[in-house]
């Protein structure tokens, strides 16, 4: 078993699940996520 973990933009999701599934591969999860980190800079 091979774990693939990408980002990407919410409009690609469909075109990517439509490739994996022509590949074979029948499952995926998706999260949104909407920002993590540190702001630098903004008070």
């Amino acid at each position: 078993m091979t774990k693939i973990e990408c980002i990407l933009r919410p409009d690609r999701i469909l075109d990517v699940r439509n490739i994996l599934g022509n590949l074979g591969i029948k499952g995926m999860t998706v999260t949104e996520v909407i920002g993590c980190g540190l702001q630098k800079g903004h008070t």
